[in-house]
């Protein structure tokens, strides 16, 4: 039995082993390889922002990406970037001129990318869309705020700069604004649907204008309710200056039944830090709001929150103050809202105590006969703050659509 060989017991005579010490080592060298790579999905997304090595979904699988999206940073286990800064962060001639100007790296074939408005004193406002994981590990596509990423994918700051949604950066840290959107067309019972953004099929995209002073973007989406179809073509308008970007929502019922819906917009921002609702209250025109319950979307235009701290919680005042806005500049919702969960509030108003601290608003339940459009107009971005009170005032919005009208078809 030694030297790799054995006797027969028929004839006596010396005979190799079926297996020997080479063919258990070659046998795995062989095996192992192959195993690992049918254990790897390979997923071309367009990005072309490096080459990225992540944990699959089940055990023992892996998964090799160009581009990563928020919500997937903790599965990195190898990234080679092949883009050394993002361009978005790169300072553009125009501030020799000592003028804010826009720069964009949004890609119309794949629905994501970031805004970044890059103001003369250093201060930048990035906004990013369709970059982002949802709660059912879905990656939604078109314009829809939410995500950065791999831009941040660097050791030891893998979720800096602290964005997820927009940003600003006061020359000093990164603080903030939004998140990624809370946003869907809900239907009724008796069979009841909530269509989120990764539910919403990406048509395609177009950049309609892109200069240092304007950026126009369009993403064009299928929803299918039950008995018929919308179609959604949405509208960004970024203006250099602005601390805010326009939104206009036309949504078409393209089928040839009546549809029934709502349609809901909301957030749960984590304004000032990214990860915390901490400090995080309600703002309208006149008063500061410490609890959760409705607001009327009629007297009130706008609404925010401010990361200021809840007096009701003991929380102090030791916050950020960064602040944000949403305006309804056309049909104003039927119900808008604070809480401490996304989506539902409590009519015993308690207090804004949650780590999901909320702002939501509904339009509906509205019916749309066949060919009909609903337009929704929103202004979305970050607010001002008052030099005295240090309280959020929300910046002049300036849209007039009659203007953008051949725009929006």
């Amino acid at each position: 039995m030694r030297h790799g060989f054995t006797v027969d017991p028929h004839s006596g005579k010396a005979m190799k082993r079926p297996f020997s010490r080479l063919t258990i080592f070659l046998v795995p060298a062989i095996l192992i390889p192959i195993a690992a790579f049918l254990a790897i999905s390979w997923e071309l997304r367009g990005g072309y922002e490096g080459i990225f090595l992540l944990r699959g979904k089940t055990p023992f699988s892996f998964r090799i990406t160009d581009d990563v999206y928020h919500g997937e940073q903790d599965a990195v286990l190898l990234s080679i970037p092949l883009r050394l800064h993002s361009r978005a962060f790169a300072i553009p001639p125009s501030y020799a001129a000592g003028t804010t100007v826009l720069s964009s790296e949004w890609d119309p074939e794949t629905g994501r990318g970031c805004i970044t408005s890059n103001h003369p004193n250093g201060t930048k406002l990035v906004s990013c869309f369709g970059r982002f994981i949802d709660g059912n590990g879905e990656a939604p596509a078109g314009l829809f705020l939410g995500g950065n990423l791999p831009f941040t994918v660097k050791v030891g700051t893998r979720t800096a700069p602290n964005a997820t949604g927009m940003s600003f950066y006061d020359g000093a840290r990164w603080n903030h604004i939004w998140c990624s959107v809370n946003e869907a067309f809900l239907t009724n019972e008796p069979h009841p649907l909530n269509l989120g953004p990764a539910k919403m099929k990406f048509l395609g995209g177009k950049v309609l204008r892109n200069t240092e002073s304007q950026i126009i973007l369009t993403s064009s989406h299928e929803i299918p309710l039950r008995n018929t179809t919308l179609l959604m073509q949405r509208y960004i308008f970024f203006k250099a200056g602005d601390i805010h970007y326009v939104m206009v929502n036309k949504v078409t019922n393209a089928g040839r039944n009546e549809a029934n819906f709502s349609y809901v917009y909301g957030d749960e921002p984590w304004v000032g830090n990214y990860g915390s609702s901490r400090g995080d209250v309600g703002w309208l025109q006149d008063q500061i709001v410490n609890e959760e319950g409705a607001f009327d979307t009629c007297t009130n235009s706008f609404a925010g929150m401010f990361d200021y701290g809840n007096p009701v919680m003991n929380e102090g005042t030791s916050y950020t103050r960064s602040a944000n806005f949403i305006e309804w500049l056309g049909a104003p919702p039927s119900v808008g809202f604070f809480s401490n969960k996304p989506g539902y509030f409590e009519e015993r108003r308690q207090p804004l105590a949650s780590d999901t601290r909320f702002i939501g608003l509904q339009w509906g339940p509205q019916l749309l006969a066949p060919g009909e459009s609903k337009t929704y107009i929103l202004a979305i971005g970050m607010a001002g703050r008052d030099a005295m009170s240090g309280f959020p005032v929300k910046p002049r919005v300036d849209f007039p659509f009659e203007t953008y009208r051949e725009i929006v078809q």
